[in-house]
């Protein structure tokens, strides 16, 4: 190896190594930001909170959407809520001083509230997620009952695609 492929290959190293920092940074609760909040109150209106500052800001919509859950009289269901969402927005929570609903806190020793249905604890059965069998996303799931299926790509890019979607929104 000569000097300049010795360089070249340095650099390409530090490329990948700080893409794969940022994919990992969106995902988490100490460096990662909430940019929206889809909630499905009445089956006819998904209303989506955005968390930019050009919405409620981050705790703004992060305390509008604890207000709904603390306001909800029924049951919700989605898909890796207690596995991403609600970890996520729970410790976004904590890091940001926002108080957590009491419609959140834990019943008879569950950490998540019966109210809350979560459709990837349905599919897995109970069985742990090392299995092949219980393993599945949203979009080999949905397309295997035969529906559309997730549109979009990976969680750690929603940002940028939300950042993408409002800028030709305002254009």
């Amino acid at each position: 190896l000569g000097p300049e492929k010795a360089t070249e290959k340095i650099a390409e190293a530090e490329e990948n190594h700080f893409s794969k920092f940022c994919e990992a940074a969106a995902l988490s609760p100490m460096t990662g930001r909430v940019c929206a909040i889809g909630t499905d109150s009445d089956i006819a209106a998904i209303q989506l909170i955005d968390c930019t500052e050009k919405g409620e800001g981050e705790a703004g919509g992060i305390l509008k959407f604890w207000q709904m859950i603390h306001d909800n009289t029924g049951e919700t269901v989605a898909f890796n809520t207690h596995i991403f969402d609600f970890p996520f927005l729970i410790r976004r929570s904590w890091v940001l001083r926002i108080p957590i609903p009491l419609a959140m806190r834990p019943e008879r020793d569950r950490y998540w509230p019966e109210w809350n249905v979560d459709l990837r604890k349905r599919w897995q059965l109970g069985i742990p997620s090392g299995d092949p069998q219980s393993r599945g996303s949203l979009n080999v799931i949905a397309t295997g009952f035969g529906l559309k299926g997730k549109t979009g790509e990976h969680g750690h890019e929603f940002g940028k695609l939300w950042r993408n979607l409002s800028t030709r929104a305002l254009a």
